[in-house]
């Protein structure tokens, strides 16, 4: 799955609230952008849960990403988490990852 632009302005694009629970089917997402500011104040633009054993997550650009950061009980469990700073044409993009109390 992806989400965010990969080309072009990135600065601050998209939804202030993506939330997505993929329960326990194995995940591979790929966020490339995100808004700065979520729309629920003091939690990230994208945050998501997942409990299969292989889940895998690369973030790359301006992106702010919540994983199982909602309810602060959530137990998200995610194999691989890669976040790379990138060059976007925006300008450089660094990642935030934030993960919540789950197995990581």
């Amino acid at each position: 799955m992806g989400i965010g632009q990969l080309t072009g302005n990135t600065n601050d694009a998209g939804s202030g609230r993506i939330l997505i629970n993929f329960g326990s089917v194995q995940t591979d997402v790929v966020v490339a952008s995100t808004k700065n500011n979520a729309q629920d104040s003091g939690l990230e633009p994208v945050r998501l849960i997942g409990s299969h054993a292989s889940n895998e997550i690369h973030v790359s650009g301006r992106s702010f990403v919540g994983l199982g950061t909602t309810n602060g009980d959530e137990s998200p469990t995610w194999t691989v988490i890669d976040a790379a700073e990138t060059q976007t044409s925006g300008g450089a993009g660094t990642p935030t990852v934030n993960v919540g109390r789950g197995r990581h």
